[in-house]
Order: C-alpha cells, then sequence, then structure tokens
C-alpha cells in the first residue's frame, strides 16, 4: 500500500480559505493563525446568522487546528489532530454553497 503524505495545517488552509473568507466576509487567510480567526467568524455569520446546520464543525475544528500548531505537539499528534480538524472541515464547501445561495 502506498504511504501518503502527512497532512498541513497549510493544506487546510488552502483547501477551505476561500470559501471561509467568503462566509467571514473578509480576504482569505493566508496563515494559519488568520485562517483560525476566521473560522469563529465564518460559524458566527453561518450558523447563528444564518441558520445553516453543518456551521458548527467550522467552530469545533478550530481548538483542533490550534492543538496542531503547538511547538510541544509530536508529529503523531499533530497528524491526528489535522485528521480531525480536516473530518469536521469536510462539509464546508457545501455550507458555504448554501450561504451563497441565500446571499
Amino acid at each position: 500500500m502506498p504511504k501518503t503524505a502527512p497532512l498541513t495545517a497549510d493544506q487546510l488552509v488552502a483547501r477551505y480559505a476561500d470559501d471561509i473568507a467568503f462566509a467571514a466576509e473578509m480576504k482569505p487567510a493566508t496563515t494559519v493563525g488568520n485562517f483560525i480567526q476566521q473560522l469563529d467568524t465564518a460559524h458566527c455569520t453561518l450558523a447563528e446568522v444564518s441558520g445553516i446546520s453543518l456551521a458548527d464543525d467550522p467552530d469545533v475544528a478550530a481548538p483542533y487546528l490550534t492543538d496542531a500548531e503547538q511547538p510541544d505537539t509530536t508529529t503523531a499528534e499533530k497528524q491526528t489532530l489535522l485528521q480531525k480538524a480536516a473530518d469536521l472541515m469536510r462539509d464546508i464547501p457545501d455550507a458555504v454553497d448554501e450561504y451563497r445561495l441565500m446571499s
């Protein structure tokens, strides 16, 4: 079985920055720290203002990203945390598409 490359926080930012920025009404984040901040704003917009049910996932993913970026996190822990964040953010494009239709 081929070995897959480790997941990185930067990959998650690249994958979801445009959607999160749209929901947060900001420019796309270019750093993990800015992305984490935008997740909270996007959550408020999607869940609390628009009532989109998938919107709890971005807010829940933020602590996993934060913990994965800590200097004392081991490589194995980091991969586990990033995978949890990735799993929670998987539906972001659908939630943001729903929000786009409402706008």
